[in-house]
């Protein structure tokens, strides 16, 4: 079994900050049009951190972060919609997430296996 772990830490308040100022970048390179569907910063930030995440478990370049997108079942489960998978390793992985926030941060952890 192969297994693949990537975690990010936010602090919320300085990633409102840089939102507020760089709208038209998070909104045209960052997230995915059905992400920004939860346009509070405070859920923005965990979408973040979920990507971030995914980019550290999976070894991919920071040009990807429109291939990451991430929704919520109805239950509010986080999941992987849609994301780049390494070419070398052809199986299809499966994922968990976990996202938490208290205070001024948000934590993501993403693992992936096959």
């Amino acid at each position: 079994m192969t297994i693949r772990l990537g975690s990010d830490l936010i602090h919320l308040p300085k990633f409102e900050k840089h939102l507020r100022a760089h709208k038209a970048y998070y909104r045209d390179h960052i997230f995915c049009p059905e992400e920004l569907e939860y346009a509070k910063a405070q859920r923005l930030a965990c979408i973040f951190a979920v990507k971030e995440a995914v980019i550290k478990a999976l070894h991919l370049g920071p040009a990807q972060w429109q291939e990451i997108c991430i929704a919520y079942e109805e239950s509010g489960k986080p999941y992987l919609k849609r994301f780049p998978k390494p070419k070398k390793e052809a199986k299809k992985w499966k994922h968990e997430i976990s996202i938490s926030h208290e205070g001024q941060y948000a934590l993501a952890n993403v693992i992936f296996y096959q």
